[in-house]
């Protein structure tokens, strides 16, 4: 599932306006995917009419700004609990996420998805990684959250995933 979900991230995005939008809590574990790809991605460089945002875990906050940048494609990136290995990605249409596991957020991301299509006509995709633990990091200071809290498998998958969106020039 991985192997196929890094190269079709690559031709769905090639060439085309992009907006990611990063769900979940970075001092939650694996939970933190979705922020810690938009943290990548800004470390990286986005690529020209590229940009993305950390939603958290209100991804309906993200879809007004989404909707001024007018993408032609938005991808939601999320940890999902699918029934795979820990560090799988799949690359869903953003409206099957209402087929997973019960969303934790305010409004789902398949609602936020079929807006955006109605409002600026825009692909939605979800790119989902199997979690492997989710729960609230350790650290000395609980007010201060932990953005290295990724399992080694789920960071694995936060690397291929980069790579698919930006390349490895």
């Amino acid at each position: 599932m991985s192997r196929d979900a890094i190269e079709e991230i690559r031709r769905r995005t090639a060439g085309r306006r992009v907006f990611v939008i990063g769900v979940g809590a970075l001092d939650r574990g694996d939970d933190g995917f979705g922020p810690a790809l938009v943290r990548a991605l800004a470390a990286r460089g986005f690529p020209r009419g590229w940009s993305a945002v950390d939603a958290g875990l209100a991804p309906e906050n993200a879809i007004g700004r989404a909707a001024r940048e007018a993408p032609e494609v938005v991808i939601f990136a999320d940890a999902a609990a699918m029934g795979a290995e820990p560090g799988t990605i799949a690359l869903l249409s953003a409206d099957a996420a209402s087929e997973m596991a019960p969303s934790t957020h305010g409004i789902s991301i398949a609602a936020l998805a079929e807006w955006l299509r109605l409002t600026v006509a825009a692909d939605t995709l979800l790119v989902a990684v199997e979690p492997k633990r989710l729960g609230p990091s350790e650290t000395r200071d609980p007010f201060i959250p932990r953005t290295d809290s990724l399992s080694n498998e789920v960071a694995g998958a936060l690397a291929a995933v980069v790579d698919a969106l930006v390349g490895t020039d």
